[in-house]
């Protein structure tokens, strides 16, 4: 059998605070940097997401990973886990020293600021 390995890409992925964590403002920012629209909230603070599957439900912890079409997704943390490395160190801003005013988590790495 021909084997295959999965091409390297870099993605951009946020992960959902664990139950009861607040995450509005930062998630709402990082959700607009990259147009991710196609989610409304769900129960027991869930997201549903429009992917190209059809509608898949984020629980707390989960990662929201935007692909290399675009298309937004969840994963399980473990999965992620096994499938993603960090790219590079987090500096605590992404794209000016104003992203990150108000809030106090990174974004990047979940790092208390």
């Amino acid at each position: 059998m021909t084997q295959y390995r999965k091409k390297p890409v870099v993605i951009e992925a946020y992960r959902l605070p664990e139950a009861g964590d607040y995450m509005v403002e930062e998630f709402l920012k990082w959700a607009d940097f990259n147009d991710f629209t196609k989610w409304e909230s769900g129960h027991d603070e869930t997201l549903n997401i429009e992917t190209l599957e059809g509608t898949m439900t984020a629980e707390p912890g989960d990662w929201i990973i935007k692909g290399v079409a675009g298309e937004f997704y969840p994963c399980k943390p473990d999965i992620f886990a096994q499938t993603y490395e960090r790219v590079a160190p987090c500096k605590h801003l992404r794209i000016d020293n104003n992203f990150l005013q108000n809030t106090s988590t990174c974004m990047d790495c979940g790092a208390k600021l």
